[in-house]
């Protein structure tokens, strides 16, 4: 009775080590599927992210640019609005100088 047990033991060890092992290697099979299809999905991720940091740099470039020609246009109006007042008082100075000169002489 005591060797039949030993027996029925041994053969039922013997089976959970079969199934765990199966097991085992079910589960790296399947952890290896899951590894693959992660790197998979980052390198899509990654793929996504650079085009979308590419459009938006483009995006932003092209803002800048924008701005920039904006700015100058601008200055170029201050320019201009500044040399007409330059003008305009060099005239006014110009004729009162010539009114005082001709009272003065």
């Amino acid at each position: 009775m005591g060797c039949e047990l030993r027996q029925e033991m041994a053969g039922i060890k013997s089976e959970l080590r079969q199934e765990m092992a199966g097991m085992k290697s079910e589960l790296r099979q399947e952890m290896a599927e899951m590894k693959s299809e992660l790197r998979q999905e980052m390198a899509e991720m990654k793929s996504d992210l650079r085009q979308e940091m590419g459009g938006m740099k483009s995006d932003l470039v092209t803002a800048m640019g924008e701005m920039q020609v904006g700015l100058i246009k601008h200055m170029e109006g201050i320019r201009s609005d500044l040399m007409r007042w330059f003008i305009t008082v060099a005239l006014a100075l110009a004729a009162l100088a010539f009114t005082a000169a001709r009272f003065i002489h």
